[in-house]
């Protein structure tokens, strides 16, 4: 059973794969971001005042990579192309 909001008659139906695709970017964002926060030896806790002062930015980021990565062959290839892009957005930011 999915955790969507469907118990909202004909709103649930729009609104669950959307808020999904906003949660599945925002995870991925982070996961994205996570060598980079490694090397630079920023710390949990700095890396979630990170995230929470850019989080439209990491989402909106990583929001045309979510339905990208379900991509067979493709996707594995995207998600090394964006670890690598997420790096200088941060470097930029």
């Amino acid at each position: 059973m999915d955790a969507k909001p469907s118990f909202v008659p004909l709103a649930g139906v729009v609104l669950g794969p959307a808020l999904e695709a906003v949660v599945a970017a925002r995870f991925l964002g982070w996961e994205l971001l996570e060598p980079a926060f490694s090397l630079l030896g920023i710390r949990h806790a700095s890396q979630r005042q990170y995230l929470a002062a850019h989080r439209w930015l990491v989402i909106g980021f990583a929001l045309p990579f979510v339905p990208a990565l379900a991509v067979p062959l493709v996707g594995p290839a995207l998600f090394a192309l964006a670890q690598d892009a997420t790096a200088l957005l941060l470097h930029e930011e």
